[in-house]
């Protein structure tokens, strides 16, 4: 084999891998989520939520890179369930969710379904906070 023919094989094989490996952080970004980490089975996390996703959906960082941030689908979301979700007047689930619990340190009590129920420091749960007119008022103003 000549050297421009392996040349040539050697540069296929790196723009081959080079494609693999865009297109595997482009399915991460196709799915949505930049919060990576593993959630435990059960107890409790605790840090500050630096990703909100919907409306039901945030991210508790457990240290400073979003490898370390744990994705979780809050279970007293009113965005979790149509019924309640159809019954508020809330515009903006995902604004609500970011006014009430963005940059706020939260406890969130994992459960068996991979949901979790999540408190501010102050003891006030996320979800309940989630129904009041002043969170959709200030969720209005989020995008």
């Amino acid at each position: 084999m000549s050297y421009l023919s392996k040349a040539v094989l050697a540069f296929t094989a790196l723009a081959g891998a080079g494609f693999l490996v865009g297109m595997a952080g482009h399915a991460e970004a196709a799915s949505g989520s930049v919060c990576t980490a593993q959630a435990p089975a059960a107890g409790v996390l605790h840090g500050p939520v630096l990703q909100v996703e919907d409306g039901a959906t945030l991210c508790v960082a457990l240290g400073a890179t979003p490898d370390t941030w744990v994705r979780l689908t809050l279970a007293d979301a009113p965005a979790a369930n149509g019924t309640q979700r159809a019954s508020n007047t809330d515009e903006n689930p995902r604004g609500t969710l970011m006014a009430v619990a963005f940059s706020q340190t939260v406890d969130c009590q994992l459960q068996a379904d991979g949901r979790a129920l999540c408190a501010l420091q102050d003891g006030r749960s996320v979800g309940n906070l989630l129904t009041t007119r002043a969170a959709w008022a200030a969720g209005k103003e989020w995008r």
